[in-house]
């Protein structure tokens, strides 16, 4: 199968096209590509002839149009992101332009030439890119150093939102604070620890916060930022006590397959935020469990004890990258803080106002104390947001509105569930109760009275105004919409303004009347005073918690009560693409468009699906010419999709269907996976063909990972065997309907034309690997029968019906090394070294037979196991008797020992033929196979006798191409030195020459000469030996040969 992205490799070549990147190079500063060009093309227009003005805007791309009196422009090269990204280092438009209005007829001349030379390099077809500028925004926090308080609430923030303990250092946060995260790194990591297919897909992944901490430490290493790294551990452990997931592309709106992420850091700080405000909107429990605050660690010991933190997400944060149009904003929450005060006593307070209004205590009421201790205080924030109003990458300009998320502040109380209910509007005039700030005590005609002050209030913000905020660069920037000085302040005390108070006794109880009366008096008199006390007494406490808790709170977010920070960061150019390709009929199935093969005369639709969202629907879903096969996707975003063929045009259908009878060969799963990034993709073809499918493989039946050896069933571990062919053929194996070849896996397919007529007997025909034996097949759901000897099976055609499972089982076959040749004196033995290798499991059994000249019958021999393969007899080594069981590549070292007649005559010779019989386990019918070696000893004289040869090999098995090296081993065993030495050989069948060699010449050796086949051939070899080797001197030969 093809590279499902290889559309700009074959076929048509990719134009060149103004203001990007051709195949060739980068862009001269004209705009026009170095390099040779394609065949000009038909103009959009239908006008080739017309004079063009090609440019580049931000927001048009490249158009094409007659050319009309204009001022030409300078221009400048893109930048070197494919993508076609315009970053900080900006660029000018570019323009070709034709204008004869009052320009000298040399300039003419020159600018036509221009423009010949542009339409020979473009055709007159210019790219059908679109191309707009975007930005990168978010409302993120300016946290540039984190205090010990901050981090308190960091961590405070981070437990409740999570429902785990959060225990990170003020040191660390800053330190998360200050590093920059590369989100292409981090979606990277991501990717690689999800297993996405794409970046996009890994974004929109369900992922646990663990994977998202895991992934930011692997990208932060990455860059070189193993302190940052190391900080997240303190979150990964709370996070590795977490079930829950979520996707990343709920906050993070931008393409990644296409880069939009490479220039675009977040700091680690403001990621880690938002990626819990996300796990907490999606995971987070009904009601938050509090996290307590000592006031002390907040610098505010003098006012608070102690405060009950409670956090919930109601809307997670939402970082974009898009044209103008496009929203962003901010995370929305409610916060609760249960603040335990220092007991403040406004008895004083209460009294001087009482005395200035000129309002006595009743009779009879003394010891008078009134005290505020405590109080629940809310705050619901909405979420800030904004919209990218324009954006001008090549002036990188962005401008955007902006307006701070509506506040609501709350006093009293306010039930867990009702207040973090995320689904729920809250209405203060039903929600919020009376909640516990203070108490009272007096004496009441000798009676002892205890009562409870309770308080509740509301204030909803104004609506925020919206900002206009304008950057112009460098980016990352930040800045700040507003909703005005004061806006803090005024809600504080809108909130102060609107106390409500009431004061209900709780001893003694039950109350008699009398006392009951007092107190309803005490009350009544009291009430207006009361609450100007209370208010004067709480507008200090609540704008101190507001500014020293609420707010750095908030900021964490990158909002603070009637302010938004909005950051820039980044601008780019995103161009949208065409996708084009073929439905052709592959008439000679070699899965490759050529030239003659057109459409199939089908009702086809090819569609468009998000490679992030495989399961649908399409964004687009285009019909198929039936004649030429073309269909063509415009507008395509930079990205990863997938092409789906089809027979139908419901986008919601991305199930690949074709018409019974027709299977693919390009693409055979009728699908392509396609990445946009830089230029228009062509030639994303379908092969069809009007056949069924027989499918098999190949494989290796060698019962590797406890699979059953030569059973001709592929089972256990058993690879496949890659590059062997396997042909269909007519009952006579005259006609071969297909021929194919198998894959890596040792996957193959055949194609079974239509024209075949149901009935008719077919063969598969396996072609074996060099050096290998058939084992058996598998029939698969054919219903056929196979023939071991021919290596076929042989099945009857079912019209419209497709097979699969025809497997062929084949082994290496077994080898015994090697022939032995050597002289000796009479009444000596000489020694013979071989080894048999196992193909595949089975048994062997040797035997040996000897034939001598002249006839003598004192020549003998013993053949031995050499059982650790050191070429010699060792004490208690075996005599071979019996089959011996062996599994594949095992090898069996023999030696044969022959003893020379003490009366044999000189030059008599004794030849001993060795045999190994193997028997193939498991294989039904049974199976075997005979190997034979011949050891020929010469009776010579001391001078003469004693040259032996061994000859070794450098691999067991090999496959077709791989080089073979054999190395024969020359020594005089002999008392006398011997001359005239000639070795010859030969190359083994089925293997080509190479190259041949000597080692070093022993001293007495003067020279060697060497007769070999030319490289590629094949033939004998020979080394013929100048001057004499010496008794007890070795040396080697060797030479080398290609496996066909």
């Amino acid at each position: 199968m093809n590279d499902l992205t290889d559309g700009n490799r074959r076929g048509e070549a990719q134009r060149p096209r103004a203001g990007g990147r051709n195949n060739l190079g980068y862009l001269e500063p004209n705009g026009f590509a170095t390099g040779s060009s394609p065949s000009p093309q038909p103009s959009p227009s239908g006008r080739g002839s017309d004079a063009l003005r090609i440019s580049r805007t931000p927001s048009a791309g490249f158009t094409s149009q007659p050319s009309e009196p204009t001022e030409a422009h300078e221009c400048c090269p893109l930048s070197q992101r494919e993508r076609v990204r315009v970053r900080e280092s900006g660029c000018c438009e570019a323009r070709l332009v034709t204008n004869s209005h009052r320009v000298p007829f040399a300039t003419r001349c020159v600018r036509l030439l221009v423009l010949l030379l542009g339409l020979c390099f473009l055709g007159s077809s210019v790219s059908a890119k679109t191309c707009v500028d975007t930005a990168c925004v978010q409302i993120s926090s300016r946290l540039a150093s984190v205090s010990s308080e901050r981090g308190v609430l960091l961590n405070a923030l981070s437990s409740t939102l999570l429902d785990s303990p959060v225990n990170v250092t003020s040191g660390d946060w800053q330190t998360l604070a200050q590093t920059p995260l590369n989100l292409q790194k981090f979606v990277e990591r991501l990717q690689a620890r999800t297993g996405a297919a794409t970046p996009d897909a890994a974004l929109a992944a369900s992922v646990s916060l663990v994977t998202v901490i895991d992934a930011a430490r692997d990208a932060l290493i990455e860059q070189g930022q193993t302190t940052a790294a190391n900080a997240l551990a303190p979150l990964r452990d709370a996070a590795s006590r977490l079930t829950g997931t979520f996707r990343l592309s709920d906050m993070l709106d931008a393409c990644a397959d296409c880069g939009a992420l490479e220039n675009m850091s977040l700091s680690t700080l403001d990621f880690m935020s938002g990626s819990i405000s996300l796990y907490n909107y999606k995971n987070g429990p009904s009601t938050p469990t509090p996290v307590t605050i000592s006031g002390s660690s907040l610098g505010l010991g003098d006012t608070v004890n102690s405060i009950e933190f409670y956090a919930s997400a109601t809307e997670p944060p939402r970082i974009v990258c898009g044209p103008a149009g496009t929203k962003f904003y901010s995370s929305a929450n409610r916060y609760k803080f249960a603040v335990d005060l220092v007991d403040k006593n406004l008895t004083g307070a209460l009294n001087t106002q009482l005395a200035a209004s000129g309002v006595a205590l009743p009779v009879g009421a003394t010891d008078l104390q009134v005290q505020l201790g405590r109080l629940e205080f809310y705050a619901a924030t909405a979420r800030a947001e904004g919209t990218i109003q324009s954006v001008n990458a090549l002036a990188q300009a962005v401008t955007v509105q902006a307006r701070p998320g509506v506040a609501d502040l709350y006093l009293g109380r306010i039930e867990d569930n009702v207040f973090f209910d995320k689904s729920r509007t809250l209405q203060p005039a039903t929600d919020l109760q009376f909640g516990e700030i203070g108490t009272l005590t007096a004496n009441l005609a000798g009676t002892p009275v205890t009562a409870v002050i309770r308080a509740k209030s509301s204030a909803h913000g104004q609506s925020p105004t919206s900002t206009t905020l304008n950057f112009t660069g460098p980016f990352p920037q930040t800045q700040t919409a507003s909703s005005g000085a004061g806006f803090t302040d005024n809600l504080v005390q809108s909130l102060v303004n609107n106390l409500e108070l009431e004061v209900v006794a709780t001893s003694p109880s039950p109350m008699d009347a009398a006392t009951q009366t007092a107190f309803d008096s005490l009350v009544t008199a009291l009430q207006p005073g009361l609450k100007t006390v209370f208010q004067q007494a709480l507008s200090p406490v609540l704008s101190t918690l507001v500014t020293q808790a609420v707010n750095p709170v908030l900021e964490l977010n990158g909002v603070r009560l009637g302010e938004a920070d909005v950051t820039v960061l980044s601008v780019s150019q995103e161009c949208t693409f065409d996708v084009s390709g073929r439905v052709y009929l592959d008439a000679n199935r070699n899965a490759t468009r050529d030239e003659a093969e057109a459409g199939t005369a089908l009702t086809l639709y090819a569609k468009l699906v998000p490679g992030g969202t495989p399961a649908g629907p399409a964004t687009q879903a285009v019909a198929v010419n039936p004649v030429s096969g073309a269909f063509a996707f415009t507008g395509v975003e930079a990205g990863t999709n997938v092409i789906v063929l089809d027979d139908n045009a419901t986008l919601t259908d991305v199930t690949p269907t074709i018409p019974a009878g027709w299977v693919g060969t390009e693409s055979p799963l009728l699908k392509r996976t396609v990445v946009t990034a830089h230029t228009d993709l062509l030639n994303q073809n379908f092969g069809l063909v009007n056949a069924t499918t027989l499918k098999g493989t190949v494989f290796k039946d060698n019962g590797a990972g406890s699979g059953t050896a030569n059973d001709g069933v592929k089972n256990g571990a058993e690879a496949g065997f890659a590059g062997v062919t396997v042909r269909l053929t007519d009952a006579t194996g005259a006609t071969v309907h297909d021929t194919a070849t198998t894959d890596g896996s040792g996957n193959y397919t055949l194609f079974i034309p239509a024209s075949v007529a149901a009935g008719a007997t077919l063969k598969v025909v396996e072609e074996n690997p060099a050096s290998h034996v058939s084992t058996g097949a598998s029939v698969g759901d054919t219903g056929g029968s196979y023939d071991r000897a021919t290596d076929t099976v042989t099945f009857t055609r079912a019209a419209g019906v497709s097979h699969s499972g025809v497997n062929f089982g084949d082994v290496p076959e077994s080898r015994l090394l090697t022939d032995g040749q050597q002289a000796g004196l009479p009444g000596s033995a000489v020694f013979y070294t071989h080894q048999f290798v196992a193909g595949t499991a089975g048994q062997v059994t040797f035997s040996t037979a000897n034939t001598a000249s002249p006839a003598n019958s004192g020549w003998s021999h013993v053949l031995y196991r050499d059982a650790n393969g050191n070429g010699k007899i060792d004490a208690g080594e075996p005599v071979v008797s019996g089959p011996v069981p062996v599994v594949a590549d095992e090898k069996v070292s023999l030696i044969v020992k022959e003893f020379i007649p003490a009366d044999a005559p000189f030059n008599a010779q004794d030849q001993v033929k060795l045999t190994a019989g193997f028997a193939f386990a498991n294989a039904s019918p049974a199976l075997t196979a005979t190997l034979t070696r011949t050891d020929l000893t010469t009776v010579g004289s001391p001078t003469t006798a004693g040259l032996t040869l061994v000859k070794t090999v450098d691999k067991s098995t090999a496959a077709p191409g791989e080089v073979i090296t054999y190395t024969l081993a020359y020594a005089n065993q002999s008392s006398e030195p011997l001359a005239s030495i000639v070795i010859s050989d030969a190359t083994p069948a089925f293997t080509t020459f190479v190259v041949a060699s000597n080692g070093p010449l022993p001293q007495s050796l003067t020279a060697v000469s060497v007769t070999a086949p030319a490289s590629g051939a094949s033939g004998p070899l020979q080394w013929t030996f100048t001057g004499t080797l010496a008794p007890g001197s070795s040396g080697t030969v060797s030479f080398q040969v290609r496996l066909q």
